[in-house]
């Protein structure tokens, strides 16, 4: 049974989104929701996560794809991760190349906001900046690329809208779909394959959190809410992507919802009651809630209130095991549990990684062929750079390590770390 994952990016958003969003019900979108709701046992095409930022969802077959700086802050470098040679690379097949130029196929002169996406045989890179040889890089647009596998044939498909700085991208293998803030409106916009033209498809409530989640072709989406009355509750959504309507899943008590177990599991939508700890399970099909397990107990409520303190938190699942993290290790709540769904087995997995003055839980990016992909460590490294001026400085900084990890090790904490080799992050220029 393959189990997809929520990813730590989401949970994020929700969280967040929890703390600042509007607590009123949208009856436009009630409204809304029912017109859609004829249309709900129709399966349209399925939906794929391209870009949810925090899954590493840019892979092939082969590997997958990062954007970061190995050489200096003042560019980037699209860098490859290779299954086959369990190494790091430049995305160049050029030997000798330094990698700080644009004639090759890794650089970019961008400095932040740039994403890779990888669909079918081909890799698109999404830039919030995009360097259109404008010398004001505050003036930079934002634009999709795509390029070969290899980094090759790079070619703009569209550049200028403002609409393209997105978040939670998916793709039904026809165009791709993302909600974006414009005009004081949150906007779900459609971005063509075929004729490479970007439109919109309708407008959401500001509420409206996507989730890198489908359902019967259409993507799930949360409103939070407060309170005992249930026209504030939670709900949870299916957004059509042919007409942004919204079709009303399930509603919740505001003060039962606990958000950080909140992902989809074998067709189940899982979440915490926060009053006694259960996870409970909707099931979309068949429109039921029951209590699923309390592997947790309590622990996972508190484990979110201390992550409403401190901004952050997540969850997921990899094979049978949901995992949750919050808190940082030194705090008194427990931060990393893996409860598996089936047994009933619980572990505090206490792998972490020393960084910024404390010891972090472990960054667990998705269940792959090759086990878990983890964050093994933070690396330091010096880099030498200019200033706005001119001036040379010096400043400590750190690159993440990648590894595997058998999900077995990893929810009993044994650290059998697989390591991807990096390329050395010599911050020289």
């Amino acid at each position: 049974m393959k189990i997809k994952l929520i990813s730590l990016l989401c949970s994020a958003a929700l969280l967040c989104t929890a703390c600042s969003a509007p607590q009123t019900a949208v009856s436009a979108t009630d409204a809304q929701s029912n017109a859609a709701s004829a249309a709900t046992k129709q399966t349209a095409k399925p939906l794929t996560v391209l870009r949810d930022d925090y899954s590493m969802t840019a892979e092939n077959e082969g590997g997958f794809y990062t954007v970061e700086s190995p050489q200096s802050n003042q560019y980037q470098n699209i860098m490859y991760y290779d299954y086959n040679t369990m190494a790091q690379r430049y995305l160049c097949d050029v030997p000798n190349c330094t990698h700080d130029h644009k004639g090759c196929t890794s650089f970019l002169s961008t400095t932040g906001g740039t994403f890779p996406m990888a669909f079918g045989d081909k890799l698109y890179v999404l830039y919030h900046y995009y360097d259109d040889g404008t010398s004001d890089k505050n003036l930079w647009k934002p634009a999709i690329e795509q390029r070969n596998a290899d980094g090759t044939g790079a070619q703009v498909l569209i550049q200028g809208d403002e609409k393209l700085r997105g978040g939670v991208a998916v793709t039904d293998g026809d165009a791709w779909y993302w909600t974006v803030g414009s005009e004081g409106k949150t906007v779900l916009i459609r971005f063509s394959l075929t004729d490479k033209t970007l439109t919109e498809v309708g407008v959401l409530p500001n509420n409206t959190i996507t989730l890198a989640e489908s359902w019967n072709g259409k993507q799930l989406a949360l409103q939070y809410g407060t309170g005992n009355d249930p026209a504030n509750g939670t709900k949870l959504y299916a957004i059509s992507m042919q007409d942004a309507s919204m079709e009303l899943l399930h509603t919740w008590d505001g003060n039962t919802f606990c958000f950080l177990t909140a992902q989809l599991y074998d067709g189940k939508f899982l979440y915490t009651d926060r009053t006694n700890g259960d996870i409970r399970a909707y099931d979309l099909a068949s429109d039921t809630d029951a209590v699923f397990t309390n592997i947790f107990a309590k622990k996972a409520v508190q484990m979110a209130d201390a992550t409403m303190t401190t901004g952050w938190g997540g969850g997921q699942i990899l094979d049978d095991w949901m995992i949750v993290q919050g808190n940082m290790r030194n705090s008194e709540i427990i931060t990393c549990l893996a409860g598996n769904l089936k047994t009933g087995e619980v572990k505090e997995i206490t792998l972490g990684d020393f960084w910024n003055g404390y010891v972090h839980p472990i960054t667990i990016w998705k269940n792959t062929s090759h086990g878990a992909l983890v964050t093994e460590e933070h690396r330091p490294r010096t880099v030498n750079t200019t200033g706005t001026g001119g001036e040379p400085y010096t400043f400590e900084s750190d690159f993440w390590v990648y590894a595997f990890l058998s999900v077995d090790d990893l929810v009993h904490s044994v650290p059998n770390y697989r390591e991807i080799t990096p390329v050395p992050y010599t911050g020289a220029h």
